[in-house]
């Protein structure tokens, strides 16, 4: 009977010494989780501009900063604010100013195509090809 209940014991250790395995294998650490975004968060930050439309040889965008504050580029309307990366997800914040009304407004992108030059980003049936400027 010692032998069982030993045994049992044993069985009931490993058992949580796997479960505490398979934990840390399916959640990762807010650290790893942050160093998996760092190489991501590097390239968008910076200028993005892209053409407006109809206005051939004029671009706006938004300055993206490391501190996650975020800029307008060339619009007086649209006052970005903040920005955030999550995997494959870019998300801006800011007010919306038209005819004396403003707004907040949150915007979630689908980051298409991202490299050191080019940022494509999708928000339903909308694309979005953004050039980094210097």
């Amino acid at each position: 009977m010692k032998y069982i209940f030993i045994a049992a014991a044993l069985l009931f250790i490993l058992g949580c010494s796997q479960q505490e395995a398979n934990n840390a294998n399916t959640n990762p650490s807010p650290a790893l989780q942050d160093q998996t975004q760092a190489p991501i968060n590097s390239i968008l930050i910076g200028k993005w501009l892209k053409p407006i439309e109809g206005q051939p040889g004029k671009t706006d965008g938004v300055k993206l900063n490391a501190d996650g504050s975020a800029e307008s580029i060339n619009s007086a309307t649209l006052l970005h604010k903040s920005w955030q990366a999550d995997g494959k997800i870019l998300t801006l914040t800011g007010t919306s100013i038209g005819n004396g009304v403003s707004s907040d407004f949150t915007s979630v992108y689908q980051i298409e195509e991202l490299s050191e030059n080019k940022l494509v980003l999708k928000m339903g049936q909308n694309v979005f090809i953004y050039t980094k400027a210097n």
